[in-house]
């Protein structure tokens, strides 16, 4: 009789242990369930603003659970995705929630911009609209066969020439850049000199595919001397590395821009290398560098920024979370920034 009581009770706390165990499972699926879709919904509506390696993670964690549901392991799928949950959400406050807003920001209207959806033009249509803006403008410069200076990226938009085989001044000036009927006028620098004289606001982003930046920028310089103007002052120039830094900061522009996309510094080798030297006054990323940077609470006295974004909601949101300049093929005006 004792035993038969003893047996009822011992299955009675069974039976309750077994309910409590079910409702918790229960309550723990259900909270995944929830969370998967919130994950889901914050996907949809911020997907500007999360890291491509997010969408990755995304993608491997759901085929993981896919997999575990069909085999019938929920541990696997408890594991892996609340673990996600995790990484999903702390990156979500810091990609979304935690940038500064700057106070001053601008375009850098990328190759002088793009016309009719066609980029890296660096023809002087592009450049006389982009003028019009107030914006910087970068602009790639290159030597021709005869040590002519051109604005050209590597001279793909002008037919049968290349970095290799290069044109000369006057085959260079008198081609025409052509994409089925429309046709534009190659760029050369004396054409962006007239445009220094005429326009004192103007100012260039300077770029270069040379193997030795410094020697076009001396001759540059010389001719720019020639005609009154002073180049430093209306030039920034872009440096690729730190030895290219220290190759052409004798040459004593005022300022000078630091582009990540070759070196791929670190955030402490970028501080290392950079935070101290006065007339490197922009660090220029990619856009996911940046968020990238951010997450690891990267602080720098100079001014950051990212490229090349074509996008008006990326834009949007870059402009609204730490980012002085964006460079884009688009020829924005800045009053759009109000």
């Amino acid at each position: 009789m004792v035993t038969t009581r003893l047996d009822k009770k011992l299955a009675i706390d069974n039976f309750r242990y077994c309910c409590y165990t079910k409702i918790m499972v229960i309550l723990l699926e259900l909270l995944l369930f929830i969370a998967i879709c919130l994950s889901v919904l914050i996907m949809f509506l911020f997907w500007v603003e999360l890291h491509w390696l997010i969408f990755s993670l995304t993608l491997i964690t759901l085929i993981i659970c896919i997999v575990s549901i069909i085999l019938k392991k929920k541990v696997i799928f408890n594991v892996v995705f609340a673990s996600y949950l995790s990484v999903f959400f702390a990156f979500c406050s810091v990609s979304v929630f935690s940038f500064d807003k700057t106070t001053q920001q601008e375009f850098v209207i990328h190759a002088t911009g793009s016309l009719n959806g066609h980029s890296y033009l660096n023809s002087v249509e592009s450049l006389e609209k982009s003028i019009k803006t107030g914006n910087l403008i970068e602009i790639d410069f290159m030597l021709t066969k005869d040590e002519g200076i051109v604005c050209t990226h590597l001279f793909e938009n002008i037919q049968g020439f290349s970095a290799q085989n290069r044109p000369t001044y006057d085959e260079f000036k008198n081609y025409k850049i052509k994409y089925g009927e429309e046709q534009y006028t190659p760029l050369t620098f004396d054409y962006v000199l007239q445009k220094f004289k005429e326009n004192k606001n103007f100012k260039v982003v300077f770029d270069t595919k040379e193997a030795y930046p410094n020697f076009i920028l001396e001759k540059m310089l010389k001719k720019a001397g020639e005609h009154g103007i002073d180049l430093k002052k209306r030039m920034i120039v872009q440096v690729y590395s730190k030895e290219s830094y220290i190759d052409l900061c004798s040459m004593n522009f005022d300022e000078y821009w630091f582009t990540n996309y070759k070196a791929r510094y670190t955030p402490k080798k970028l501080k290392q290398y950079f935070e101290n030297a006065k007339n490197v006054t922009t660090i220029i990323l990619y856009a996911e560098d940046w968020e990238y940077f951010k997450m690891l609470s990267f602080k720098t006295n100079k001014k950051v920024a990212v490229h090349t974004i074509n996008d008006p909601h990326m834009i949007d949101y870059m402009f609204n979370h730490g980012v002085d300049y964006i460079y884009t093929d688009l020829i924005y005006s800045n009053i759009i920034l109000n």
